[in-house]
């Protein structure tokens, strides 16, 4: 299956998306209780996969991320583009996290794991996602109401 997604944004485009999200002062990795203005974002990864994450600090975040000294996926694939970022507000970084889960189920949803990591699924290997998701198929079918026939197919 092949990236749908068409439009690519280049680093400066990124950038002036990320001067309209705002800045936060809060440290860059709060700890699980801390509550802190976070953002979501997506980043299109150099071998056509997505990344979703969360951070309080967009613009060292992108700024580690596109120098390759974020996650092991940046790191090893490379950013081609900023697939979009939004604002989630002032709360706590589990609930954050809790949002990335939900946005990387939602892409896989659409895309299919092979083309999507994010939240509790970073792993490299397809065969890991796919492991995952089926150990949590009570829990993910439960609480966010997603089939995993959905997901997997």
């Amino acid at each position: 299956m092949a990236w749908e997604h068409t439009v690519f944004t280049t680093r400066r485009a990124d950038e002036a998306q990320l001067q309209n999200a705002g800045t936060c002062p809060l440290a860059a990795v709060p700890a699980e209780g801390k509550v802190a203005d976070y953002f979501l974002y997506v980043l299109q990864l150099g071998d056509g996969r997505m990344l979703v994450g969360v951070t309080n600090d967009p613009h060292s975040r992108m700024n580690d991320e596109y120098s390759g000294e974020g996650p092991t996926f940046t790191e090893q694939y490379g950013v081609a583009g900023l697939v979009s970022v939004q604002e989630l507000g002032e709360m706590s970084y589990a609930m954050a996290a809790e949002r990335a889960d939900m946005k990387t189920l939602e892409l896989m949803c659409k895309y299919s794991y092979h083309w999507v990591r994010g939240g509790r699924w970073q792993m490299d290997a397809d065969d890991d996602v796919l492991q995952a998701l089926s150990a949590q198929r009570t829990a993910i079918e439960d609480h966010y109401r997603i089939r995993i026939a959905t997901l997997i197919a």
